[in-house]
């Protein structure tokens, strides 16, 4: 008898293997396309796995990150974000600790997310990345969290997007951009568990859309020629991420500045209900953008107040 951990093991392995493999134990394959998982095979029985359903994210999920996360996995919900503060109110999972810390919200299909300043981020079935992870503020991090927390992300989905094999840019405070196109978006909240404050880092990514399915500015690593199930998106974006939560201030910086798309351009910003231009001078990772105003005047933009003004 076959145990859950070989079968995960066997999982992992096939997510990661681009090519037919040979020899897969029948238990496996039976196994997982009892949890949704779809497969196709050669003229040689040898097996490729196509997709993975969600019936087995969690299993593998458990298996991969035990150690750092704890998972809430759902078919269908208004948006993660809520879902995410409603567990924590609630005393959330038992693998959690008090402080919710590592709690990862994952949705099948997002019928009502949003993204910052209150516009729509919508994910249907099948087709994208839609998950909140749970960060405990500690006094460290508590002032300045928003800011922080965002650029700290937006440079681990850019890594992702790397590894993929796509060359990634970072548009200021929450996009991570294909060839000017966004292909990701992030969305930090503040809230309360049982032992004090945590943020909600929220992150949507574009996975196997068309261009139909997606507003004219964004894109997709389908689009883009990238198939990759989207269990091993989600496994590639927890990895990053906990290695940028633990990377130091300073090289994080770095990396950051090395994909800033606005970097010493002039731009207009819409802060407080005005407008403001002025050359993108560098990054504050607890008061946000730093820009040079015309009269020569330096000014920090937080990111939870600012957004980047479009040409039409």
């Amino acid at each position: 008898m076959m145990t859950s951990a070989e079968v995960m093991a066997w999982l992992d392995r096939l997510l990661h293997d681009t090519q037919a493999v040979r020899d897969v134990p029948s238990q496996v394959s039976q196994a997982l396309q009892a949890s949704g998982c779809r497969f196709t095979h050669d003229a040689s029985g040898n097996e490729r796995l196509t997709s993975t359903g969600i019936g087995v994210w969690g299993d593998y999920l458990e298996w991969r990150f035990a150690d750092r996360h704890a998972f809430s996995i759902w078919q269908q919900i208004s948006s993660t974000q809520d879902k995410t503060r409603q567990i924590c109110a609630a005393g959330g999972p038992q693998k959690c600790d008090a402080q919710m810390n590592g709690l990862v919200v994952i949705a099948n299909e997002q019928t009502a997310g949003r993204g910052r300043l209150g516009r729509d981020w919508q994910s249907p079935v099948g087709l994208g990345v839609t998950l909140s992870l749970v960060r405990c503020l500690d006094a460290r991090t508590h002032a300045g969290a928003v800011d922080r927390l965002t650029f700290a992300v937006s440079v681990a989905l850019s890594q992702v997007m790397e590894k993929l094999g796509l060359p990634a840019t970072i548009k200021w405070p929450n996009d991570v951009m294909i060839k000017g196109r966004k292909i990701a978006g992030i969305l930090v909240e503040r809230t309360q568990t049982g032992h004090g404050d945590a943020a909600i880092i929220g992150m949507g990514i574009n996975v196997h859309h068309t261009a139909e399915q997606l507003p004219p500015r964004a894109t997709s690593l389908a689009i883009h020629g990238i198939q990759c199930d989207r269990l091993a998106v989600i496994a590639l974006v927890l990895d990053a991420v906990d290695r940028a939560m633990t990377c130091d201030e300073t090289t994080l910086l770095d990396q950051w500045r090395s994909r800033c798309a606005m970097l010493d351009e002039q731009v207009t910003f819409r802060h407080s209900g005005r407008e403001i231009s002025g050359r993108v001078i560098d990054l504050d990772p607890c008061e946000g953008l730093i820009i040079r105003k015309a009269d020569g005047h330096l000014m920090h933009l937080p990111s939870a107040t600012t957004s980047v003004v479009l040409p039409d």
